[in-house]
């Protein structure tokens, strides 16, 4: 069949079944929005902007870094984390936990302060560990647990614990609890450490360093492109 006859034949059936047809075809149009830079959004826009990435950050959150911060820190001082846990910052018990093992480390309280000079909190807890160690003859040493359902200082626990049982004054029961209450300093010290880097990572000056550094593009009324 002739092309053109059989393309006439199609449309007086369209016609003959669809007899408003023509007057239902898609009309297309196309349209323009402005595209802006964040520095020239309106200030209502920019703290869409911001509390946008915020909210984006909260989720792509990496604490990575710190964790292997905080284990790298801790065994300075002879602390050797395995496993570091912690609940979020929003929820109604929050807080950090570890397993692992502890044993003193020479040198360590003069390291940390190499490494953290301005850290007098952390100053005090290593220095409360070297107190119990120069009691023990430097024979302390003791593995570490995690138990319970949530993460925060009071779920760690002493499984075991080694001593030198011929210094004078030994008192196992008095030293596993000044132990543990040094080890739970240290788990609080670390949430703090995280929470400080999380807290920054959502703030308005980290979301703006970011959204500049990154080139985004918004439309007008702050939505990112």
């Amino acid at each position: 069949m002739d092309k053109d006859v059989k393309t006439t034949l199609e449309n007086l059936l369209i016609w003959a079944l669809f007899p408003n047809f023509e007057s239902h075809k898609m009309r297309v149009e196309t349209t323009s929005r402005n595209i802006y830079k964040f520095s020239e959004l309106s200030e209502k826009a920019k703290q869409k902007a911001i509390e946008d990435q915020s909210r984006f950050e909260s989720g792509e959150w990496d604490s990575s870094y710190s964790v292997d911060d905080i284990k790298s820190t801790a065994k300075i001082f002879g602390l050797e984390i395995d496993n570091l846990y912690f609940s979020g910052f929003s929820s109604t018990v929050t807080g950090a936990s570890f397993d692992g093992n502890y044993q003193y480390a020479k040198g360590g309280l003069k390291a940390i302060k190499a490494d953290r000079p301005n850290d007098t909190e952390l100053h005090g807890i290593v220095s409360r560990f070297q107190d119990m160690q120069r009691k023990s003859f430097y024979a302390l040493s003791c593995s570490i647990v995690q138990h319970g359902n949530s993460y925060h200082e009071n779920t760690i626990y002493i499984d075991s614990l080694y001593i030198n049982e011929d210094y004078p004054n030994y008192d196992t029961t008095s030293i596993e609890k000044d132990l543990l209450s040094c080890l739970r300093e240290f788990a609080q010290w670390a949430y703090a450490l995280l929470n400080c880097d999380y807290d920054y990572r959502v703030s308005e000056e980290a979301c703006i360093e970011s959204i500049e550094a990154n080139e985004y593009e918004f439309y007008e009324n702050g939505e990112i492109v």
